[in-house]
């Protein structure tokens, strides 16, 4: 799915919160949660920027920039939410190497392979 649709789907939905979600290298599910009016083009194709020394077991705070990259391929509008809330997973990219982070994908396929 492009950004451009994710656009349309929030907006067709009256989505009022984008919840970004990604799990840490210990598998739990982390998330930031954005208000809806400040997701644009731009940031689901670039991404967010977020600090990694806030996240138990991810990186000393001198190399704690990181991105989270939006995976637009599967939005899910969240059902058990209060508010229209639509959820996306990302990936983790180190924000000076530009490369995905391999904990995260690491623990992804391990979930996969239980699955």
């Amino acid at each position: 799915m492009s950004s451009k649709n994710i656009l349309k789907l929030m907006k067709d939905k009256e989505i009022e919160f984008v919840d970004f979600r990604f799990t840490d290298p210990r598998g739990k599910l982390q998330h930031l949660t954005m208000d809806a009016t400040i997701v644009d083009d731009e940031m689901l194709e670039e991404g967010v920027f977020f600090d990694g020394s806030s996240i138990a077991g991810w990186k000393a705070i001198n190399e704690s920039d990181m991105i989270l990259k939006p995976d637009l391929a599967r939005p899910i509008v969240d059902p058990f939410n209060s508010h229209n809330t639509l959820n996306i997973f990302c990936d983790i990219l180190d924000a000076v190497k530009k490369s995905l982070m391999k904990e995260t994908l690491e623990v992804r396929q391990k979930k996969q392979k239980i699955i």
